[in-house]
């Protein structure tokens, strides 16, 4: 069994969460840490290409392993983190996600929805919610 190191980043606007919008529900940024990238840097880069935003984390909220996704012989170690988009930020928009990744040119539609623990977030990145 392989690990994969990734991050999940929840951005946090006075109560409301950001959120891309899509046919299987909502998702929140994240993705795999890149060789010599520090997960806090990953949490970064992540956010913004996923969303076009330069966030500030706030704190690590821990970590949760599960199967991977597409891979069934890696294992993902998520790292949880909480972050503040910048002043100013709209309450949603579109973007073009950067970076290379599989997601690389997909346009998503990003928003701020209010917070709750019950909302269901696709790829199992609900598992730190309730620490917001």
């Amino acid at each position: 069994m392989t690990i994969r190191t990734r991050v999940v980043v929840y951005v946090v606007r006075t109560r409301e969460l950001l959120v891309f919008e899509g046919a299987s529900g909502y998702g929140v940024p994240g993705g795999a840490v890149e060789a010599g990238e520090t997960v806090e840097e990953a949490a970064v880069r992540e956010v913004e290409e996923e969303s076009g935003l330069t966030v500030t984390l706030v704190r690590k909220l821990g970590i949760a392993r599960e199967p991977g996704t597409f891979e069934p012989d890696f294992e993902h170690e998520s790292h949880f983190f909480e972050a503040r988009p910048p002043e100013g930020s709209p309450d949603k928009w579109e973007h073009v996600v950067t970076g290379q990744g599989r997601e690389n040119g997909t346009r998503v539609r990003c928003r701020f929805v209010p917070l709750a623990q019950d909302i269901a977030l696709v790829g199992g990145r609900d598992a730190y919610l309730s620490a917001l």
